[in-house]
């Protein structure tokens, strides 16, 4: 349904954009600013069905948890202002899961981006991995404003955004919360303003299923 509803509406925002684009070559100065607003704003829709189609697009499979972290580590760098320091904590322990890397990689840089966004004059963005018993922890920690209670509550809900109107599209953490969902695991948040915001995934560690498949 997702994914029949995401190409009916790109197929509508294609008609609007096209005849914007055009009335905005052949129109007065008096509409332009107008056109451009509509433009705009198919420009931000397109966002909406990219986001929405990622969360149906899925190819699970075996992978090690510490290897898509190190890495999804450049595009970090290059998504993260230069007054963000990333730094990796990553164990020694096997942390193999059973997940989509192209929609992990998503995962942290959505986080990514939150971090960014909570640390305007600069921070620290600290990812960290952990293995208890058989579940694999992937923390994402900043140094950022953090979070008010009602804002921490909401922060997975579609649409929610404490950005101002045509900076951001809302679905960032909902999507990461869907994501972890469908590799079976879970994702918390804990923060307080002014003292930084941690996410927490949980993910089942599948190294039990390497040992199966090689018997």
């Amino acid at each position: 349904m997702a994914t029949s509803v995401a190409h009916d509406f790109n197929n509508l925002l294609l008609v609007i954009a096209g005849n914007a684009e055009l009335a905005l070559v052949t129109e007065g100065p008096a509409v332009r600013h107008e056109l451009a607003e509509i433009l705009r704003a198919t420009d931000h829709a397109r966002e909406l069905v990219r986001q929405l189609l990622a969360l149906t697009r899925a190819e699970p499979a075996l992978l090690e948890l510490n290897e898509v972290v190190r890495g999804v580590r450049p595009m970090l760098e290059r998504l993260l202002d230069d007054t963000i320091d990333i730094q990796l904590e990553l164990t020694n322990a096997d942390t193999t899961v059973f997940a989509d890397a192209v929609q992990l990689e998503r995962v942290l840089l959505n986080l990514g981006v939150n971090a960014r966004d909570a640390m305007r004059s600069g921070g620290r963005l600290t990812i960290a991995t952990e293995r208890r018993h058989d579940v694999v922890v992937l923390r994402a920690v900043d140094t950022g404003a953090g979070m008010t209670d009602h804002t921490r509550g909401r922060v997975f809900d579609p649409f929610f955004t404490t950005k101002a109107e045509g900076e951001g599209t809302g679905l960032g953490l909902t999507s990461v919360y869907g994501i972890v969902a469908s590799a079976g695991g879970d994702v918390t948040v804990d923060s307080e303003p002014g003292r930084g915001t941690t996410f927490t995934i949980s993910l089942p560690h599948r190294g039990d299923r390497l040992l199966e498949d090689a018997a």
